[in-house]
């Protein structure tokens, strides 16, 4: 396993630093409400960057996922035209610019969205995501 100094070292810095804000311009954001078994349903969030690609994340969700879908829509006007790049930056743009709503829907809209994020760095980097987060801790799980 290679700690996030040693994957940085192997030449992912030269990645990371050509990572320019002006490239991954997020297009779309689209909000989806999908079923898991007969009684639960879940809120993903898909989001598109004018390079096309698109990345997934999942916000887990109070028993009516409605105000999530909805949440997820706000964002959409937040973050349009805004570079994937800037995670952070868009977190906290999310946090402050929504500050009315704190709560359960809120948190689960932006965990949507900044795991999508994630997935699209992931893609543009040709990296598993868990290695831009630090790097695998097992080898194998017993379940």
């Amino acid at each position: 396993m290679l700690a996030r100094r040693e994957f940085l070292k192997l030449g992912a810095l030269p990645l990371l630093a050509a990572a320019d804000s002006a490239t991954l311009k997020i297009k779309r954001i689209e909000p989806y409400q999908v079923r898991i078994g007969a009684r639960r349903d879940i809120v993903c969030a898909r989001i598109e960057t004018a390079e096309g690609i698109h990345g997934w994340g999942e916000g887990t969700t109070p028993r009516n996922v409605q105000p999530v879908l909805a949440q997820i829509r706000s964002f959409e006007k937040l973050l349009v035209g805004q570079s994937a790049w800037d995670i952070e930056k868009l977190w906290r743009r999310m946090y402050i610019l929504e500050e009315n709503t704190l709560g359960g829907t809120l948190f689960a809209g932006m965990s949507a969205i900044d795991i999508a994020l994630w997935d699209i760095l992931g893609k543009k980097l040709n990296v598993p995501v868990y290695k831009l987060l630090g790097g695998k801790i097992h080898d194998r799980l017993r379940i």
